[in-house]
């Protein structure tokens, strides 16, 4: 879970400051994670913008008071993102009006720059999480061959995560491409595609589960 709200949550003050609110959107033909959240945390799944045209309607889990912070503080400790900063703040949250809004503006700033990362380490649970979240899977024409990309804006995490696949003895066919506002780290060989997709299955993979058993399927 902390993989996925790492790749996709948004954490703020609320608007009166007395707290913080975590969010999570997602298409609603892809609430899985939405509907996980909820139910180890509490809070809402709100309907956010109609659908047009091709364009599904999405929807929103938010939570927020004492039932945030408690869940802040759950996250925290498994993250190892710039949101682990973050969820620490809202896991901490002052009584004192003055201190709120310095912690704001530090919210504010560690939401557009990139932070150390920390926490308990990468594994294939928080793999998983992250590519529900931001990661997708292409089969090539002539359907011989499977691309695994994750995509973020800080690379320091793309950079974790392929140093903890070289622990797992995935070195060769992933590469790395930087632009100017996002990062992709990149797994081009689809023996090796197949391997994480089957041990990221293994580890709880929840909004792309039947996208991967297809893909695994159709290139066997």
């Amino acid at each position: 879970m902390s993989g996925f709200f790492d790749g996709d949550g948004c954490v703020s003050p609320s608007g009166d400051g007395s707290g913080c609110r975590l969010l999570l959107a997602q298409s609603s033909e892809h609430g899985e994670a939405l509907l996980l959240f909820y139910q180890v945390f509490g809070g809402s799944i709100l309907a956010t913008t109609r659908g047009i045209g091709s364009q599904r309607p999405a929807i929103r889990w938010s939570l927020c008071g004492q039932a945030a912070r408690k869940a802040a503080a759950l996250l925290s400790k498994a993250s190892i993102y710039v949101k682990r900063a973050q969820l620490q703040i809202a896991a901490e949250w002052p009584s004192c009006k003055i201190e709120r809004n310095k912690l704001a503006i530090r919210m504010f700033a560690l939401k557009r720059t990139s932070q150390p990362l920390e926490g308990t380490g990468c594994s294939w649970p928080y793999v998983a999480g992250f590519f529900d979240a931001d990661g997708h899977m292409c089969i090539s024409a002539d359907g011989t061959g499977v691309t695994l990309a994750f995509t973020q804006k800080y690379a320091s995490i793309l950079e974790t995560i392929r140093e903890f696949l070289g622990q797992q003895g995935y070195f060769d066919g992933i590469g790395m491409e930087h632009k100017s506002t996002m990062s992709r780290l990149a797994v081009y060989r689809s023996k090796l595609s197949h391997d994480i997709l089957e041990h990221m299955i293994a580890a709880g993979m929840i909004v792309k589960m039947s996208a991967a058993k297809v893909v695994l399927k159709t290139n066997n």
